[in-house]
This record gives structure tokens, C-alpha cells and sequence, in this order.
């Protein structure tokens, strides 16, 4: 044992003293309001204004996405605060194009359709694309799902000259492609990467498959969520926690047809749904394990919602909309807790809303603006790690200083 882990562990217990008393003096866990930027399509005079749909966000609070006029192709667009938005060029040879993922350096992975050869996925980056070709250049499909801070990215692509069938892949533009097989075939997808290199997706047939994590060339499937007849993840953050969905057994007695689920610590975990859903799912998950997705009510009414701490929160609730809008999906989060999600406005266009914590206080790690015994024990979680949510002071550890920080902003 070195001197710091010592200390550490010294600190921990002399903190665990004070814990039962903190814990009892502590109000209830809070929630975040948000405050939030609605980001619409382009208007035409002829057409009106275009759907618009955000993707993917960074921790700039960039959005990325497509959008378009009524029976009009796929145009991809570039969201910031400075700039609004920005309809990306098209990449050659291409009628449409979607952006889907933005990292931090601002590389964006999308797809697009080209005019003789069908789907493709790309790269783009400085004004410049990268087609991400299928294993047989000229034949089948591509497509891309996510890209990390490294510039990696995933997605499937076709392994014959056929579209079907196709197997997950990384891709870096040091390495090239890494196919990683159609597993539990005869299709796989990989879904989501994370910045420490964990790829999450899916294999089998759609509707029938189960999910997987791929990590130092070690794969792993997952099995069914409990009670379920299929898995499927979406989203993996940096601490190797995965979010996604499943089917639930027929005549299940709770009504529920399919459910959001966290895959975390080696099993699955159900995250239910909100009152009156019936089938639910999971889109992305941050660092902070806060969770967005969406869920479906019989009559097809559609909520966005954000899971913490065990609890599942309609987003309609906690954002500051106006009236007569509404939001259908939480589609991304990023460590800060910003959240880009679909919705409508009051004439019942589709847009995108990014939602940002308000008054999100300093010493406020699990993202419930509120600092409590949860930030106190995901930080003892935590203690000495680098490159963690609870490193407060961002000295690069997290320690006695941060612990500091935490407790001088207690019941902010």
C-alpha cells in the first residue's frame, strides 16, 4: 500500500463516521430545471419550416443532426450558441446525408445516400469527408452509430455483396477497420464506443437480439434483460455502464411491453416507465449514470424522460417549455447533464430542444443540482481515481481536496 492510498483510506474512515449524521441532516435529493433553446429547421416559403431532428451532442453543447421539407431529402446540419445553425454540405456523389455523432475536436460521423451505390457512413472533419466503405467496396451498405474523443467510430457494414448480412466494426483513421463478426448472427451492430475504448451494440435479427460489450478485444454478450425476451443497448459511458432497452415477455402481468434497462456491474437492471407508458426505452447515458430516453402510452403519446438515482422523470416536467410544446425523446447527454431531445412546437413542427441544467451548483456531482449523500458517495466511490465526475477542483485525482469543495457547498 503506498502513502496516498494510506491516507486515502485513513480519510474514508473518519468520513464514514460523519456519513450517518450527514445522511440524516440532509434534505431530500433535489431535481434540475432546465433551461431551454429550441433549434428549428430552416423556413421556405413554399414549404414552410422543415422537421428538424438533433442527434448527437458534445460537451461544448454542439448539436448535430438532420432535417427536412415536407417529402424532401435528408439535410445535415451543425448547431452552436455562436453560430445557430449551419446545413452542412453534402458529401459528393450523395442526394442526402445525415450527421449523427459530434465529438469535442468537432469531428462529425453521420451517413449518407449516395447516388449509385446505396448507404454509406462517414467522417467528417475541417470541411472534409471520409467514406466508411462495407467490406466489399462498390456492393452492401455502411453505416455509422457513434464517435468518441479519439476519433473512432462504429457502426455495421455489409461482408458480402448483398446489404445482408453485416457485422459491427471500429474504424480509426490510424488503424482502419476492425470487423468484429456477426456474433450471435446473423447480424451485429455496434452502437455506441466510449472515450476508454468499450464498443456496446447488438446481435442477432432485429427484434430477436441481445446485446453486447466489446472491450480490449474481449467480447462479451449480455443475455436478456430479467423477465425479457430480447436486449439492446444504445449508449455506454466511460465507466463501462450501458443503457438500452428490451421486450418484455408476452401477457407480462405489468402491461409493460418493453422497458428501459442499465446494464451495470454484470447484470441488468429495469428502469421502469413513466405513469400511463406502456413500452419504453433507452437512448444515452453519461458518466453520471443520468439516463434519457423515451416512452409510449397506448394512444401513441410519446414522453421524454431522464432517469437518476433510481427515479424516472417525465422531461415535460422539468424543462421550461412553453406552452403547447412538447418533447417526445431524450436523444443525448453529456457530462455537464445538457440534453438534446426531439419534440414539437406550438404549431406542431418538429424540433429539437436543448435542455441545460439551471443553477447547477459547484460540489454537485450526480447532475440533481443539489449537493447531498449522493455526491458524498459516488465521491467516496471514486476516491483516488482520475479522469472522474467527483474530481471537483480538476486537479486530475479525486481526493481530500475535492471532499473539501463537496462539503463547503453541502444543501446548495
Amino acid at each position: 500500500m503506498n502513502a496516498h492510498q494510506g491516507s486515502g483510506i485513513r480519510w474514508i474512515g473518519l468520513i464514514g463516521a460523519l456519513l450517518t449524521g450527514l445522511a440524516v441532516a440532509a434534505r431530500c435529493p433535489g431535481q434540475c430545471e432546465y433551461e431551454v433553446t429550441v433549434i428549428e429547421g430552416p423556413r421556405s416559403a413554399a414549404l414552410g419550416q422543415a422537421s428538424l431532428y438533433g442527434l448527437g451532442l458534445n460537451e461544448q453543447g454542439h448539436v448535430v443532426g438532420y432535417f427536412h421539407y415536407t417529402a424532401g431529402w435528408d439535410r445535415p446540419f451543425l448547431w452552436t450558441e455562436e453560430t445557430g445553425l449551419i446545413e452542412l454540405p453534402l458529401p459528393p456523389n450523395s442526394y442526402e446525408a445525415r450527421a449523427g455523432d459530434i465529438n469535442d475536436a468537432g469531428q462529425i460521423s453521420g451517413g449518407m445516400t449516395h447516388n449509385d451505390l446505396g448507404f454509406r457512413g462517414f467522417l467528417y472533419e475541417d470541411g472534409e469527408y471520409t467514406v466508411l466503405p462495407p467490406l466489399i467496396p462498390d456492393a452492401g451498405w455502411s453505416s455509422t452509430s457513434a464517435i468518441n474523443n479519439h476519433g473512432t467510430v462504429v457502426g455495421y457494414r455489409s461482408i458480402t455483396e448483398e446489404v445482408n448480412p453485416y457485422n459491427a466494426y471500429i474504424w480509426s483513421a490510424d488503424d482502419g477497420f476492425t470487423d468484429l463478426g456477426v456474433m450471435d448472427g446473423p447480424f451485429s451492430c455496434a452502437n455506441d464506443i466510449s472515450d476508454t475504448g468499450i464498443v456496446v451494440g447488438w446481435t442477432g435479427v432485429l427484434g430477436h437480439g441481445q446485446a453486447f460489450v466489446w472491450e480490449d478485444g474481449e467480447l462479451l454478450l449480455l443475455g436478456l434483460i430479467p423477465e425479457g425476451t430480447t436486449s439492446h443497448v444504445n449508449g455506454v459511458n466511460n465507466r463501462g455502464e450501458a443503457a438500452g432497452s428490451g421486450a418484455m415477455l408476452p401477457d407480462h402481468p405489468s402491461g409493460i411491453t418493453g422497458q428501459p434497462a442499465l446494464w451495470d456491474n454484470g447484470q441488468w437492471r429495469l428502469l421502469g416507465v413513466l405513469p400511463g407508458c406502456d413500452v419504453g426505452g433507452a437512448t444515452d447515458i453519461n458518466d453520471l449514470q443520468q439516463i434519457v430516453g423515451s416512452c409510449t402510452e397506448p394512444n401513441d403519446t410519446k414522453h421524454g424522460f431522464l432517469w437518476q438515482q433510481g427515479v424516472i422523470y417525465d422531461l415535460n416536467d422539468l424543462a421550461m417549455l412553453e406552452r403547447g410544446c412538447w418533447i417526445q425523446r431524450g436523444r443525448a447527454i453529456n457530462n455537464g447533464g445538457a440534453i438534446v431531445a426531439h419534440g414539437y412546437d406550438q404549431q406542431y413542427n418538429a424540433v429539437s430542444y436543448l435542455l441545460v441544467p439551471i443553477d447547477r451548483p459547484s460540489g454537485d456531482i450526480t447532475g440533481d443540482c443539489d449537493v447531498n449523500v449522493a455526491d458524498l458517495l459516488f465521491l467516496l466511490g471514486d476516491w483516488g481515481k482520475a479522469n472522474s465526475p467527483a474530481d471537483i477542483n480538476d486537479d486530475g485525482i479525486v481526493d481530500f481536496w475535492d471532499l473539501l469543495a463537496l462539503l463547503r457547498h453541502w444543501g446548495s
